[in-house]
């Protein structure tokens, strides 16, 4: 696996301080997948929040303090390995296709590990990212400019070559309320040729008979449609002032 865009590239070992956040089995290493067992390379960090579900704050002790990032963990035995498939997805996912959109349309990755409880009998994985602020929506003085960011975001990641598979799920999408929103959680994502798509007409019908992503389709129909405030223009809205501020179009040679 490729390496991840890390502020610690050599580090093979992730030591978290034992938290009763997380399972009293996590144990208290996890390797980086290849890394030789000879590498002592090492990150040390403490729990600071749970976020939701099997995702929660870091805070680093070692080598660094000053930086935050969040651990997504799953947890498997030898009859079910999915979620631990799922995780290691999306690290590959964010290290190969997404590592030219890190910082700007998806969060840092910071590295992906993995480990057995000391019984052999539990694997774990853990996948660090950067943490982002959480802020609503509504934050936005304007949700045009929020929806047109959106698009954008993920205009870029089909470009690269990504499905999401949960685009109409808000929680995929954070913003700092200030900043164009990043889109996380990738555990369902799949590698995809992407068709394009081409824009609403003014009644934000989808023009038939062209191949036409899916994804993109519906993207187009929930979040496309708010990108402009709607401006009347002889009794219609005009799509034309849309296109002209929008900055994008869904089809893949004008990405």
């Amino acid at each position: 696996m490729p390496t991840a865009k890390s502020l610690f590239p050599s580090a093979s070992n992730l030591i978290i301080i034992p938290s009763p956040l997380l399972p009293a089995t996590f144990p208290g290493m996890l390797r980086a997948p290849g890394a030789s067992q000879d590498d002592r390379s090492t990150l040390k960090a403490v729990v600071s929040g749970h976020i939701q579900g099997s995702v929660f704050s870091l805070k680093f002790t070692e080598p660094v303090t000053h930086l935050k990032a969040v651990l997504k963990w799953a947890q498997t035995d030898d009859r079910d390995t999915t979620s631990i498939e799922m995780l290691r997805n999306e690290a590959s996912i964010y290290m190969r296709e997404l590592l030219s959109l890190q910082g700007t349309v998806v969060p840092r990755c910071y590295g992906y590990y993995e480990g057995t409880t000391s019984d052999g009998r539990t694997r774990f994985a853990g996948l660090l990212l950067e943490e982002l602020p959480r802020k609503p929506q509504e934050n936005w003085t304007r949700a045009a400019e929020y929806h047109r960011h959106l698009m954008i975001a993920f205009c870029k990641i089909h470009k690269a070559g990504i499905q999401h598979h949960g685009v109409m799920d808000p929680r995929h999408f954070i913003t700092d309320g200030g900043s164009a929103p990043k889109i996380v959680s990738f555990s369902l994502a799949t590698r995809h040729n992407c068709a394009g798509c081409p824009p609403a007409d003014s009644a934000g019908n989808i023009p038939q008979g062209a191949a036409v992503c899916l994804e993109l389709q519906l993207l187009e129909m929930h979040y496309g449609s708010k990108t402009v405030e709607r401006e009347e223009l002889d009794g219609r809205t005009s799509r034309l002032a849309k296109w002209e501020r929008l900055g994008y179009r869904l089809i893949p040679d004008a990405f």
